[in-house]
């Protein structure tokens, strides 16, 4: 609670997400989100709730221990899943790196997968 009250009234990267991109290509059969180090899923289940309209998958990655946890949350497929491993989703989806480690990893991570990603939040 304590961070939700500090960042009270602050912008999010929903506030900047533009609809269009939410909504396009709704029959391709790739996930349109994949949360890398998303934890329980919260970033996941804040998504849905602003655009619940939402047609293709939206997946949460994380440690298989921290995935275990992972809150149930319809429309979102939880995955174990090392970042430096081999990305298992293809298609273009759009991956939020959410993880909080230093910059040097955060930055590591981002240009391993700019090959395979439409956009990294």
């Amino acid at each position: 609670m304590w961070m939700v009250a500090q960042r009270a009234g602050e912008k999010t990267w929903l506030d900047v997400v533009p609809e269009s991109y939410i909504t396009r290509d709704p029959e391709i059969p790739a996930p349109l989100f994949v949360d890398i180090g998303g934890g329980v899923g919260h970033q996941c289940a804040a998504l849905l709730a602003k655009f619940p309209f939402i047609k293709r998958d939206v997946v949460l990655q994380d440690l298989d221990p921290v995935i275990a946890h992972a809150l149930p949350i319809t429309g979102v497929t939880a995955m174990g899943h090392d970042f430096w491993a081999d990305q298992p989703i293809k298609g273009k989806p759009c991956f939020m790196v959410s993880f909080s480690g230093n910059e040097e990893v955060r930055e590591l991570c981002v240009v391993a997968y700019l090959a395979n990603v439409f956009c990294v939040i």
